[in-house]
């Protein structure tokens, strides 16, 4: 049972550090809209999609035998 117990302890204790282990920017809100990180662009309608051309159809010998 010790041995199961500090495997939980050691668990929970890495997933507490990693929840908590992030970079926050001191100064509070105001800092926080003054980074400007722009993800996206403006939104939009969808790109077209144009897919490529198929390839050209191999004729048989049935089909490119002229009657």
């Amino acid at each position: 049972m010790g041995f199961q117990a500090r495997l939980c302890f050691f668990f929970f204790l890495t997933f507490a550090i990693m929840c908590f282990a992030r970079e926050t920017p001191l100064g509070g809100e105001k800092d926080l809209k003054n980074l400007g990180i722009e993800d996206y662009d403006e939104p939009g309608a969808n790109p077209k999609h144009t897919p490529p051309h198929p390839p050209p159809k191999k004729l048989t010998q049935k089909e490119s035998a002229i009657p």
